[in-house]
């Protein structure tokens, strides 16, 4: 019992870190300064190096989605809010429990972690898979509000086995 507690106490702190930190202000998307950001005009083919940037913005995931690139949507959040809706086909990793979900984590494909913060938690669980690693790790620099605010559609429940 007592350690049920301190498990859900736990995971309370870290989820109201996460939740403060989405409160952070950031850069515009293309604003200069923005170390660790890629500018909207750059092509999609610098965007996915490894090694470089880790922040991708929206309009150029979907554009490397649209020609074909093989994407993996990584949905840090908790459980609840990713069957409330995700991306189409997104694993969910919440950013605070990734050991538990790596079995279902590809190495060999480009990762696009994304959140609702917008980059707080799906950076955290970025930095992780890197530490693991993992070397194809992206983020969606606006989060989840970038990808809906293009027009893209999401998907809600869990997806069949």
């Amino acid at each position: 019992m007592i350690r049920r507690k301190v498990l859900v106490l736990s995971m309370l702190v870290t989820s109201l870190g996460a939740l403060a930190a989405c409160g952070t202000p950031t850069a515009a998307p293309g604003a200069s300064g923005g170390a660790g950001s890629i500018a909207p005009g750059d092509k999609p083919e610098e965007a996915f190096e490894e090694g470089g940037n880790l922040e991708v913005p929206a309009s150029m995931v979907a554009e490397a989605l649209d020609q074909g690139m093989p994407l993996v949507f990584l949905d840090a959040r908790d459980k609840l809010n990713y069957e409330a809706g995700h991306i189409p086909g997104a694993i969910n990793v919440p950013f605070f429990d990734v050991d538990k979900h790596l079995d279902s984590v590809p190495k060999d494909k480009w990762l696009i972690a994304y959140c609702a913060c917008p980059t707080a938690e799906a950076k955290q669980l970025a930095d992780q898979l890197l530490n693991k690693g993992y070397t194809k790790v992206k983020v969606i620099q606006e989060g989840l509000d970038g990808w809906t605010g293009m027009g893209r559609e999401l998907e809600k429940g869990t997806p069949a086995p």
